[in-house]
């Protein structure tokens, strides 16, 4: 099994957060507007586990997998071209 060296992984990783910043810097306007949205995301989330919480421990387990397989979904099918 091939390993990563040690430490390749966290520079690849500060590479693209670097290349991410650049963007955001190159483009403010939609940076702002798209953080605003992750805002709307987040609070979404925090609905929908309070809605979930009001389960059993089963029926909360079965919900939280079932609306983590619906984000997952709608985010491939919206995001990735």
């Amino acid at each position: 099994m091939l390993r990563p060296r040690k430490g390749l992984t966290a520079k690849i990783a500060l590479s693209l957060l670097k290349k991410v910043v650049e963007v955001e810097q190159a483009h403010p306007d939609m940076a702002s507007r798209i953080e605003g949205i992750e805002k709307e995301i987040v609070s979404s989330l925090q609905r929908l586990r309070a809605e979930i919480e009001k389960l059993s421990d089963q029926e909360r387990k079965l919900m939280t997998v079932s609306v983590m397989n619906f984000i997952h979904d709608k985010a491939d099918e919206m995001l990735v071209d």
